[in-house]
Order: C-alpha cells, then sequence, then structure tokens
C-alpha cells in the first residue's frame, strides 16, 4: 500500500476554489463552492505552517469548515462499521465484491480517511450475482431509490440505511463499471477482480482495484461527467472537474511506481482510453500541477487509432447520443435503450417531473421527451442520459 502522497496546501486549494467566483467573493459563496467541490474537511485538516485571512483556523470560512470536519468524522467511524457488515453478509452470500472510487481512496491514498469526502459507497458485483447482492442489501435493512431502471439506462441501483444512531448510508450497487454503452464494457469484474488490493481497514473482505486500474477508472469516471449529470446533496450538475475528483487522480497518478506506470499506459492504450487519460491528468496539471511523469505523457500520446471514448470529452449532444447507440451492436438493444430513456418507471417520473400544477402521467412524459429534445440539438451540451 502505498505512502500518502503531499496533498495540495490549504492555500492552492483555495486559489482553485476562488477562481470561481466573483472578485472578493463572500465567505458562504466560497464555502457552497467548497461543499460542492467535496473539499470542506480537507480544507480544515490540511497542515499549514502559516495562516492567514481565509487560511486561518479562526476565520469564519475556517470554521465552517471545522463544523463539516466534524460531522464527516462521526459519519466516516459509523460509515467504517456498516461497511465491514455490508461486506461481510455479501461475503457470506457467496458474492465477490470490489470498493470503487472514493471510499478505498480515503485509506490508501489520504492522509485520513477524513479528508476524502463522499455521499456514497461504490460497490461493484459481477453481473450475474446482482439480484443476489440486492437482495442481500435488503436483508441487512437498505432500501432501494426511485430511478431508472432497464437493461442498458442503468447499471446500477442507489440504496440507502438509516442506522440506529440516525445515520445514513448510501451505497451505489454497481454491476457494471459505467452506465455509459462506449465505457460499460471496457471493464470487466473479472480483470479488476484478477488485480485487487486489500483494504484491511474496512474488513477482511474489502478489496478495491489496484492503483492502475483505479486511475483509469478515475479518469473514466470524469469523462463520463463531463456531460452527465451528478446529484451533490439535492442539486444536480454536470462536469468532471470536481475538485475531489481531480485530487483523487492527482494522489494517484503521483504515488504510482515505475511498474505502475507502465501498466496505466498499457491499459489505457489497450482499452482505447489514452484521449480520455490524458485529459484527466491535464486537468490536474491545471487545477495543482500535478507533476506528470514523462512516461506517462508520452505513453498517452499519439493513440494508435481513432478512439471511441474520446466523444465523451468533446462532442455535441447529438453526436454523443448516436455514439452511445452505436456501441450497442444490436438495432433492438438500440431501440430499447431509447425506449427506457423516453419512457422510464411511473414512479420515477412522478418524483422527477410531477408539480403541484402537472402529475398526469402523458404529460409528465411529453415534458421529459421535449427536453430530450431540446438537450440533443446540435451544439447544446449532452444531458442525455439523464
Amino acid at each position: 500500500m502505498p505512502s500518502p502522497v503531499v496533498l495540495p496546501s490549504r492555500e492552492a486549494l483555495l486559489a482553485c476554489l476562488e477562481r470561481e467566483l466573483p472578485a472578493a467573493g463572500s465567505d458562504d459563496a466560497l464555502f457552497a463552492r467548497a461543499r460542492f467541490h467535496g473539499v470542506t474537511s480537507l480544507l480544515y485538516t490540511l497542515p499549514e505552517a502559516a495562516r492567514r485571512g481565509r487560511c486561518a483556523d479562526a476565520s469564519a470560512f475556517m470554521q465552517a469548515c471545522r463544523r463539516d470536519a466534524v460531522d464527516i468524522s462521526m459519519w466516516e467511524l459509523a460509515h467504517r462499521e456498516e461497511l465491514a457488515r455490508v461486506l461481510a453478509a455479501l461475503h457470506l452470500a457467496g458474492v465477490d465484491a470490489l470498493l470503487l472510487k472514493g471510499t478505498p481512496l480515503s485509506f490508501t491514498h489520504y492522509a485520513q480517511a477524513v479528508q476524502r469526502d463522499r455521499g456514497d459507497t461504490d460497490i461493484l458485483v459481477p453481473e450475474d450475482r446482482r439480484d443476489v447482492a440486492l437482495q442481500v442489501l435488503e436483508r441487512e435493512g437498505y432500501r432501494r431509490g426511485v430511478g431508472v431502471s432497464g437493461r442498458f439506462i442503468s447499471y446500477q441501483a442507489d440504496l440507502v440505511r438509516v442506522d440506529r444512531r440516525g445515520a445514513r448510508h448510501h451505497v451505489d450497487l454497481h454491476w457494471r463499471i459505467n452506465n455509459s454503452q462506449i465505457l460499460a464494457p471496457t471493464l470487466s469484474f473479472a480483470e479488476l477482480a484478477a488485480h485487487a488490493i486489500a483494504v484491511p481497514e474496512l474488513g477482511p473482505h474489502a478489496r478495491a482495484p489496484s492503483p492502475p486500474y483505479a486511475l483509469l477508472f478515475a479518469a473514466m469516471h470524469r469523462a463520463g461527467h463531463v456531460d452527465a449529470p451528478y446529484r451533490v446533496g439535492d442539486e444536480a450538475h454536470a462536469g468532471g472537474d470536481r475538485l475531489i475528483w481531480l485530487l483523487d487522480i492527482h494522489l494517484l497518478t503521483a504515488a504510482l511506481t515505475a511498474g505502475e506506470q507502465h501498466a496505466f499506459v498499457g491499459l489505457a492504450r489497450a482499452k482505447a482510453l489514452t484521449a480520455v487519460c490524458s485529459e484527466a491528468l491535464a486537468a490536474t496539471v491545471r487545477a495543482f500541477g500535478t507533476a506528470v511523469p514523462p512516461a506517462l505523457v508520452a505513453g498517452l500520446a499519439n493513440a494508435p487509432t481513432p478512439e471511441r471514448s474520446a466523444v465523451l470529452l468533446t462532442a455535441s449532444a447529438w453526436r454523443h447520443a448516436l455514439a452511445e447507440l452505436r456501441a450497442l451492436p444490436r438495432w433492438r438493444d438500440r431501440a430499447a435503450l431509447i425506449g427506457e430513456h423516453l419512457f422510464p418507471p411511473p414512479a420515477y417520473m412522478r418524483e422527477r417531473y410531477a408539480d403541484g400544477r402537472l402529475r398526469w402521467l402523458p404529460w409528465l412524459y411529453a415534458r421529459r421527451l421535449g427536453r430530450a429534445i431540446r438537450r440533443t440539438s446540435p451544439g447544446v451540451p449532452s444531458r442525455w442520459r439523464t
């Protein structure tokens, strides 16, 4: 397990946040941006020799960050215990599982787990064990949220449990690595599991992708959200450059050994993801001045063939939608995906689109269709997978 890499300074993180605000933005506005980027507890826990202005522990901004850090610390203790329990239950039922994204990285690459804020824990299981895994989580007290569903539109389920102390535990159960048809086939559970590492802090059954795979996955995750929306708290956002995601890429990149660098480049080229990975590394350089090893830069340059995944970074909504459809091999599957986008389950439609004046289901579907047409017009950033 690698030693934690030195994180950007408190001043550097604040500079990233302040670039998004008008001159002399208020402490409240700055704190709202820090919360969106998932760095409030990290800001408070970063060591500094000298702190002035907003960086000072006594400032109103840092006191607000301190309150978040305390809350997250308390949740972290409860969630660590909860995850060990869930992973043990899955293991007992014969379900292999891997932890993805922020939860394992908080132990393997951050100095303290509390520094890696997260709203849920992502767990990947084999596709043929999805139903068993869902049954296990339901027996453990988890309830599935209302969301889009179908064979193609979503390869994950959001589940939540409130424990006896009132702590909320969100689990995103995945049976494929991404909802994008372009990215979903790229990495199988079996391949990730074959190169997994242990995360002993979360119990004997906790495993996660090895560093080269974790970095590849982090780059894919960023690309998947350049246009596809995600939720922070109760609000929907789009864009792949949340600071906490870039920090994951920064830390993973800096901690790679020479052998792991070679393995990462080989994976990126074999999976036709060199453009996705190059842009992810470039984003961390812009944000934090990450010292990307020359071997990575050279290895990711000059992809041998055009890469379908590059469409996720720059395409218009219309081209993005077409690329997603073309990623499915059969016309009937493409038709099914279109139908799942246009006609999600009624419970989802009422929760997502209904208001006090408009609850008639046909009108709700018409509203969704209208939004889909607008969002896939040429030149409009894609929200096609909403």
